[in-house]
Formats: C-alpha cells, structure tokens, sequence
C-alpha cells in the first residue's frame, strides 16, 4: 500500500511538471498497473511483477523522466528508486567510533580539531572520504564528517596510499591511540556498532480488517509519518537510518545509545498508531539489536540483526538483543523479553551497576558457568532437581563476590534485585526473559539473566567511552537506593 502510494505520487508529480512545461497532458500513469496483478516479472528482479506494463504509451519525455528504455519493464521497488534522490550513507567504522568522538568533543576540542584537519586533507584518498555537509540524514555527525578506519588501524597497510598520505594516517591513529591511553575510561575506539531491526507487528492483519477507503488512507498516512519520525529519533542517538518504511526500521547505531532508541522508536511507533483507534487491533512494534565489529562483512551484520528482529518476533511486542564478538564468530548471545516486562529499566540497572563496579565481572561468568553445569544436569535428566537449586546457588556466588574494586559485597536487598527475575513471585511479564511459546522454567530463566549481564558488560564500556567512568565511590549508595526501591 505505502509503496503504490509512492509510486503513483512520483509518477503524478512528473506528469504534473511535463504538463506545466508542454501545456499538454501525457498521461504517464496510463503505463502504470495500478491495482491489478502481472504476470509479466521485471527485468531488474524476476522475483517482482513489473508494474509497467504499457510502456509504449509514453513519449520520448515521459521515458526520460523515468529514467527507462522504451521496452523496459520494472517492479514497484526499481521505479521509485529512479524517482528517489540519491543517498550517501556513512560507514559502519564512523558509527562505532562515534563515542570516542562525542568524548573528544567534551574533554579536549583541541585533539579533535587536529584530526579534523588531518582527514580533511586526506579526504579522497583510500585513507579518509568526506561526508558531505547536509547531507540527508547526516546532520548528527557533524563534529566529525569523515569516513576513516584510522582509529583502528593506521593505514600502513594500505596499499594504494602514497608515502605521504601513511605517514599522515599514522599522525592521526598516534593521536587518537595517545587520547586513549591518558583519558579515562577508554581503552581504546569502540569496535562494536549496533544493528537495529524494527518491524511493526500484525500489521497485514491490521490492514485486512481496515474496511473503508478512508481508513486505509489514515493508516498508510500513518506509517508514512512514523517512518519520518524513526529517521529524526535515530538522528538524535547518533545513529544512521539506512532504511525506514511504514512500520519498518534499519539502521545503525553506536553500542551506547542503541537500546534507548529502540524504546523511543516504540514510542513514537505508539503515539502515531494511536489516533487511528484500534484498539486491540492496534500493532505494536517488535525491535531486534545485534552488536557486532565494524569489521564483519555488512551482510553478516545485516543478517544478524534481522535474526535478532526475528527472534522479538516470535512473541511479538518484544525487544531482542544479540552479542556477536569476533572471537565467538556466528555464534551469539541473545536474549529477548517483552516490552511490558520494563526491559530498558532492566539493562540501565545492570549498565549503571557495572559502571560504577557494584557487579564484579567475575560474578557474571560463575553464574554463567552455574548455568551450564546445572544445564547439563537437566539434559540428563534432573530437571526438576537442577530447577530447585537455581536461586539457592546463584544467591551463594552473589554473597560471596565482591564489587567496588574487592570493597564491598552486595547486601541482601541488592541481591534480591539482581534475581528477581528467577524467583516464582515475579510478574510473568517479567519472568519470560527469552519470550518462548512454552512456559520457561527458572533454569531458563538464569540463561537469560546472564546473558544480559554479559551484553550490558560491553554496553557499559562503551558508556564509559563516550561519558566517562561513574564515580565507583558513589555504586553503595545508588546501588542500595534502587534495590530498595524495588
């Protein structure tokens, strides 16, 4: 429906500017199959019904605003991309280095200055290539409009880069490795980028159940405001939007404002859907995250966040997050809850409990290796028995490590926080961490506990990169304040 919508306004327009122009009407819309379905496929994708099936209908000029050969048959898709301005997109190294950058921006303007002026003059080169200033949807990454892997590597393995323009790149990465060593919290550039995958849900059903012309309308409106909105909340997580559509969303995003778009791009999706009065019917809107290093192929990122997209899909109204570290290759750690079990309130505690070393990391991996053991227990057979020792044991390794840099343990209160989401007195909404069909047992549920303390882990480095470390002398009292909060 959106797409027909476009489609029919692009061709309208031109046929709107040639008429204004000649003062005659060629009815370019004559060569367009509306309604119907075509046997006939386009010759750009034989998965795709061509939707011009007149072409000898139109002039010389009519031909020429389309961008067509006069025996050209083409797909919806193809025809608005000749109608589309064409895009640039920013490269997935410039989106995970964002948070070195918004850093280096607030501690020492001087240094980002000096690369600044050093990729302008690499710019072109195989080292640097300049983001074009206005560039649609670019705005964001202002302070820095250069595409370079030089915060990573300092090119002297580029092969066609000149004498100078290595010693040039190797001036840069000194720079920033030099800012990395001596400021706080950063190690070194963030490596990993968040892919994003929204999709809205029973939206086809939706549509089947519409009935009027008028209602169909509204609703194709709808979709067209929110994808304008998505493209502005992504914008403001300083992330890129590679695709937004109706009810679908693509984009990229650095590891630290990730999960807070993902709620604002569920939000926004709500507030647009709302007026329109559907009630139950209403879709909400399933989010996907995968994390992933810039160096992966695209396709492999691309492939992972539409599998984390599925896996929110599969209960729906959800939002699913994946690790992939290069070390575990296509294996990942993922987990996925329901939006009305508070799921960001969950990561932004774990998050801030790591950033000011309230949770040892040394705790996640004895929970995680617990689960294992007691998983193998099950598989053999003791289920119920490996189920019953769940919260007892994960209770010991939590009294027993230490945060706060070997200072303090977690007192009772904060330990009840921490597994609250194992015992059989939490809400269901919250109980159903990994949003399967079946009912999940506790077991399941400490899987999914730990593999969210593993991914806020890498979650709150970044945090630290981009914000600096939380005073860790400050963890007792926050920490203490939001378990008994609880």
């Amino acid at each position: 429906m959106l797409a027909v919508d476009t489609l029919m306004a692009a061709i309208m327009g031109a046929e709107g500017q040639h008429s204004r122009a000649s003062g005659r009407d060629v009815p370019l819309k004559t060569a367009v199959l509306h309604k119907r379905r075509c046997s006939t496929k386009s010759l750009l994708n034989g998965g795709r019904e061509t939707v011009i099936v007149r072409p000898n209908r139109l002039d010389d000029d009519g031909l020429r605003r389309l961008d067509m050969k006069r025996a050209e048959l083409l797909d919806g898709v193809s025809l608005i991309k000749r109608f589309a301005d064409q895009r640039r997109f920013v490269s997935v190294s410039r989106i995970a280095a964002d948070p070195l950058l918004r850093r280096l921006a607030m501690v020492n303007q001087s240094k980002l200055a000096q690369l600044r002026r050093i990729a302008a003059g690499l710019a072109g080169s195989p080292l640097a290539q300049e983001i074009p200033v206005g560039a649609p949807g670019l705005r964001q990454f202002a302070p820095f409009l250069f595409d370079t892997e030089l915060f990573y590597d300092d090119g002297a393995r580029e092969e066609t880069a000149s004498a100078e323009e290595k010693a040039r790149g190797k001036e840069f990465y000194d720079i920033v490795r030099d800012f990395c060593h001596v400021t706080d919290g950063v190690s070194e550039p963030p490596p990993y980028l968040a892919i994003l995958v929204a999709d809205g849900d029973r939206v086809g059903a939706t549509i089947g159940k519409l009935g009027t012309r008028e209602r169909h309308i509204a609703f194709s409106q709808v979709g067209s405001a929110f994808a304008r909105a998505a493209g502005e909340v992504v914008a403001e997580h300083n992330g890129a939007l590679v695709y937004g559509g109706g009810d679908d969303v693509l984009a990229f995003l650095p590891l630290d404002t990730a999960l807070q778009c993902a709620g604002a791009l569920r939000k926004e999706f709500a507030q647009h859907m709302a007026p329109l009065g559907l009630d139950k019917e209403t879709p909400t809107l399933s989010v996907g995250i995968a994390i992933g290093h810039f160096n992966e192929p695209l396709r492999d990122l691309l492939k992972w966040g539409r599998a984390a997209e599925h896996a929110a899909k599969r209960t729906r109204d959800t939002l699913a997050v994946a690790l992939h570290t290069r070390a575990a290759g296509a294996a990942d750690v993922t987990v996925a809850g329901p939006w009305t079990g508070g799921p960001l309130e969950r990561w932004e505690r774990w998050i801030e409990w790591y950033r000011r070393d309230a949770l040892p990391d040394g705790a996640t991996y004895e929970l995680r290796g617990l689960a294992r053991e007691l998983r193998g227990l099950a598989r053999a057979g003791h289920s119920k028995e490996a189920d019953r020792l769940v919260i007892d044991e994960a209770e010991r390794i939590l009294k027993r490590k230490k945060g706060g840099r070997g200072t303090r343990r977690l007192d009772g209160a904060e330990i009840k926080v921490a597994l609250r989401r194992l015992s059989p007195d939490a809400p269901p909404e919250e109980q159903r961490a990994t949003a399967p069909r079946g009912e999940e047992s506790t077991l399941d549920r400490l899987e999914a506990l730990v593999s969210e303390l593993i991914i806020a882990r890498h979650i709150a480095r970044v945090c630290d990169v981009a914000e600096g470390p939380l005073d860790t002398r400050q963890a007792t009292a926050v920490v203490a304040e939001g378990a008994h909060a609880r």
